[in-house]
């Protein structure tokens, strides 16, 4: 008898960024059947905390437009991180379902000019 599995866990996305530098991070949602997934009424959330944080270091700034949603964070937000950290993001739909997209290790290079 075989054993088949339905993984559920969002997409692994790991981070590298550079302390200091703006980042703008574009995700396009799509169906498994690779359309376009309606985000319609979705509101998305995304932060970088520490691995069992209770609260996160930075919190992304996020719009969705159609299937594209768009994060960012500034130059003050990324250069006080200093690592290691996790990151997720995550869809709420009316309703209140919530769907995690993306998520994965972040890791931060200190910048040299300041």
């Amino acid at each position: 008898m075989s054993t088949q599995a339905i993984d559920l866990r969002p997409a692994r996305v790991d981070l590298h960024l550079y302390g200091g530098d703006d980042v703008t991070l574009v995700l396009a949602v799509t169906n498994p059947d690779g359309s376009a997934a309606n985000l319609s009424g979705a509101a998305a959330a995304a932060a970088i905390a520490k691995p069992n944080a209770a609260n996160p270091a930075a919190t992304f700034g996020a719009s969705i437009a159609a299937n594209v949603v768009t994060l960012t964070l500034d130059g003050a937000q990324t250069a006080e991180l200093d690592g290691p950290y996790v990151w997720d993001c995550q869809l709420t739909y009316t309703g209140g379902a919530v769907s995690t997209i993306a998520a994965g290790d972040v890791k931060v290079t200190p910048d040299v000019t300041r």
